[in-house]
């Protein structure tokens, strides 16, 4: 009777697993049908950039997505990558790794060196920083730091989602401003110490005296929103 009795336990818990791994794995297909993306980088040429205008081609933009070499958050990712190339954008990624990983396993293969997009920053319009626990170890890395830093400089737009805004403290772009985060104790208590107003809200932006905009928000299932906030904020 023992014997029956653990073997229909070992049977509900293999059952409650396998139920569990496929709605898992049907929610993270539904966000990132990839497991492994080669990248083909593209030189995002000025033709396509955002010019003075009203013409559909002078509002397309040229983006470098900036990502952790490991535990970028995938949907972060992914689906703002998606979603501009599917609207004519021009997109690179950034990292100091060729190789990145997700959290939820997407491999990005072909990324290219962060050390190179302060030579390039010119050809974007749109630096994108995607989330992910992976930067609870980068926020403070000079490498991710100063890329923030020389694309506010330069009046460029800048997105951060998730735990992504973090870097944005460090480089001082969201000092003294309102932005929101993917709320932990490390994130609230940097955002506290560099005087950036929190705020509970899923997109937040503001203007930089450059007439750049500054875009935030808290984490991936705001992914498909804020990138269509993007798009057409910066299509205005």
């Amino acid at each position: 009777m023992r014997g029956w009795l653990m073997f229909t336990v070992m049977i509900g818990v293999l059952l409650g697993f396998w139920i569990y791994k496929g709605f898992y794995t049907q929610v993270t297909a539904g966000s990132v049908e990839k497991k492994v993306l080669n990248l083909k980088q593209v030189v995002c040429t000025r033709s396509v950039a955002s010019k003075v205008g009203t013409t559909e081609q002078s509002k397309k933009m040229n983006v470098a997505f900036v990502i952790a070499p490991k535990n970028f958050r995938d949907e972060e990712f992914y689906i703002p990558f998606k979603y501009f190339k599917e609207h004519g954008w021009c997109c690179n990624v950034f990292s100091i790794s060729r190789e990145c990983r997700g959290m939820l396993g997407l491999l990005v293969k072909g990324v290219l060196p962060l050390e190179t997009l302060k030579e390039r920053i010119d050809e974007f319009d749109l630096v994108y920083f995607a989330g992910g626990s992976g930067i609870l170890k980068i926020y403070n890395d000079k490498a991710y730091v100063n890329i923030a830093k020389l694309a506010y400089q330069k009046g460029k737009n800048i997105a951060a989602i998730c735990l992504a805004p973090m870097i944005l403290a460090e480089a001082g772009v969201i000092v003294g401003k309102k932005a929101t985060v993917f709320a932990c104790k490390d994130s609230l208590s940097l955002l506290e110490d560099k005087q950036v107003e929190y705020v509970g809200e899923k997109i937040v932006f503001f203007t930089t005296q450059k007439g750049a905009k500054v875009f935030t928000a808290p984490g991936p299932k705001y992914a498909k929103e804020f990138a269509q906030f993007i798009l057409r904020e910066l299509q205005r």
